[in-house]
């Protein structure tokens, strides 16, 4: 698959990895139930700011709506199918309490395969699968943020029907869904605790308001100087709790880093192993746990964890993902 050269004019790539990583920590310390630095929203944010934007990018460059359609398939399905088909043959009979004949009789063994199309949810959990460790039992807990994905591209596709009006209407949903979860959020209104789970809801909110900077080309490239970058960190910095920082401040920052040429801009040049790092940490720390009796502390699984899952995403991307992504243009 041919890259384009521009990819390593930008940031994204390194904060992707970043995002992969910090994600990875987190669940170092969560999996063991240890207190660590709580930079969830930050990371989350980071991921859903960087999608939101690169998605509505290669929405607004796709030839029709199968033609994007198919390129997110391309980007998710292929290497998830292999990590569920791996889940289910090799991670579940090696560590499930049950009798391997038990645990393939049971339907939720089974039932775990619908995770390969997380936009209509997943399963977290095989039958006897890690039932000793000691802070929960799921598989692959990393897969929710991907309901939300997939749920957020089919979102964006009424909007690919539209040419002219796509960017004001596209602003008027942008804006109606920040309202709604302001609204919501402050109690203002009447919203009932159950219209929606405002916790992920921010990140939906996070994908759409950037995918909106992209679809009005938001200056980022004259504006993101060291020193604005610098000045809209120390705002962030001191505002961080606030909703309003969560929301407009912290994909504004993200987004400044990410348009700009860095140190880092190339570090993707030899495999994108950010989706391979993503899917396959969470097992591999689970399986660990469980390896080592839950006694490890959180800095030890996490080097573990990269130490395992980067040569395995680098294979993921160069044997997987890349072969399927060239495939991209074969829907027009």
């Amino acid at each position: 698959m041919q890259v384009s050269d521009s990819r390593y004019t930008n940031s994204f790539d390194f904060l992707r990895i970043l995002g992969a990583v910090g994600i990875a920590y987190l669940h170092s310390y969560d999996l063991l139930q240890r207190e660590k630095i709580n930079l969830s929203v930050i990371i989350l944010g980071m991921f859903f700011t960087v999608s939101g934007y690169l998605i509505a990018k290669s929405a607004d460059r796709s030839t029709s709506i199968a033609n994007y359609l198919w390129k997110r398939v391309l980007r998710i399905q292929p290497l998830l199918v292999v990590v569920c088909l791996m889940t289910v043959f090799i991670l579940g009979p090696v560590f499930t309490k049950l009798s391997i004949s038990d645990y393939f009789r049971s339907s939720a063994t089974w039932q775990y395969f619908r995770t390969v199309f997380p936009v209509f949810g997943i399963q977290y959990s095989l039958p006897g699968v890690f039932k000793s460790n000691i802070a929960e039992s799921g598989v692959n807990g990393s897969l929710w943020t991907l309901v939300l994905e997939e749920r957020a591209y089919l979102i964006m596709v009424p909007f690919l029907f539209l040419k002219k009006a796509r960017k004001n209407l596209f602003a008027a949903f942008v804006v109606l869904l920040n309202i709604i979860y302001l609204l919501y959020y402050y109690h203002i209104g009447g919203l009932g605790s159950h219209f929606f789970d405002a916790y992920r809801m921010q990140y939906y909110v996070l994908f759409f308001n950037s995918a909106l900077f992209y679809f009005f080309k938001f200056p980022f490239s004259k504006i993101n100087s060291f020193a604005t970058i610098v000045i809209v960190a120390v705002v962030y910095f001191f505002v961080q709790k606030s909703i309003f920082a969560t929301l407009y401040l912290l994909p504004f920052l993200t987004l400044l880093i990410g348009n700009k040429k860095t140190l880092f801009s190339q570090v993707a040049k030899k495999g994108d192993i950010t989706y391979g790092l993503y899917v396959l940490a969470f097992p591999v720390q689970q399986s660990l746990i469980a390896l080592f009796n839950n006694d490890l502390q959180p800095q030890v699984l996490l080097f573990l964890t990269l130490l395992i899952c980067t040569p395995l995403a680098y294979l993921s991307w160069h044997f997987i993902e890349q072969p399927f992504l060239s495939l991209r243009n074969k829907v027009s």
